[in-house]
């Protein structure tokens, strides 16, 4: 892919496309493999461009399966945390309905 040579508006136009996705994938921490850059390796390995066609279908999988993964993780942590706390709520459901008597009492005097 590096070696085909493209128009400017060709170039301009895959930037825009693929830009806020390589940014996505950026800031979710997926590294992006450097055969799938299209530019101008041939003359500066580190010059890149932007990424096209069956390689960006893949960076936009790799995004959706990271941002899966985060959901599972937090939605454990809540169920986790929420699995914690409903038995204490019940034991104090279950204070206030044994007590029930006291603390009216205490509220009439």
């Amino acid at each position: 892919m590096s070696g085909e040579r493209m128009s400017v508006a060709d170039s301009i136009t895959g930037w825009r496309e693929s830009d806020p996705i390589v940014r996505k994938a950026e800031k979710l921490g997926i590294e992006i493999p450097s055969e799938w850059w299209f530019g101008s390796a041939s003359t500066d390995p580190d010059f890149k461009v932007h990424i096209r066609g069956l390689e960006l279908a893949k960076l936009c999988r790799l995004i959706r399966d990271e941002q899966m993964r985060r959901r599972k993780e937090w939605i454990g942590l809540l169920n986790e945390s929420v699995g914690a706390l409903l038995p204490i709520a019940g034991w104090l459901v279950a204070l206030a309905a044994v007590l029930k008597d006291s603390i009216l009492a205490l509220f009439q005097k």
